[in-house]
């Protein structure tokens, strides 16, 4: 089953009591590209070459469809949903330590290359309950973020 025909089923398809999670920021196919775009790396451990299409079915897909289909909405798009959601937004509440973590987000939004956001959807995923370290995290991400490959200079002035 490909990508397209499977974002499209019904939310009746997914199972009991279950639906699809809403695309991230918006329902239009260049929401759905840099999601996958960034989501593709963390899957198949590798940085994507060609088309993304083809790469997130063969690369993400293949490993839950046709059997683990459950597996995959669980485990992958509805987490990595959410945290791209407030990757995108900085949308985590003022208090308890999150203010840091909007503001590291909102600082890596203005940088130009989009490297830095698979680890950062991996640090969001897998600690959405620790703000401590997501700002940490975020905070060293954006060092090395914020250099480009070659040069010294940063891509964007540091304050």
């Amino acid at each position: 089953m490909g990508f397209q025909r499977a974002m499209r089923r019904p939310a009746a398809s997914v199972g009991p009591g279950r639906e699809w999670p809403p695309w991230p920021l918006s329902r239009t196919s260049a929401g759905r590209r840099d999601w996958g775009r960034a989501l593709t790396p963390l899957c198949a451990k590798e940085r994507g070459r060609r088309e993304l299409l083809l790469e997130f079915e063969k690369q993400v897909l293949s490993q839950y469809l046709p059997t683990r289909a459950r597996e995959f909405v669980d485990s992958v798009l509805i987490p990595y949903s959410d945290a791209y959601e407030h990757l995108t937004t900085q949308n985590y509440p003022n208090s308890g330590g999150w203010e840091d973590v909007n503001n590291w987000l909102a600082r890596l939004m203005q940088i130009d290359s989009s490297d830095w956001r698979p680890p950062a959807l991996w640090a969001l995923k897998n600690h959405p309950n620790g703000p401590v370290f997501i700002s940490r995290f975020l905070e060293r991400l954006e060092r090395v973020a914020a250099f480009p490959a070659r040069g010294n200079s940063p891509s964007v002035p540091r304050p």
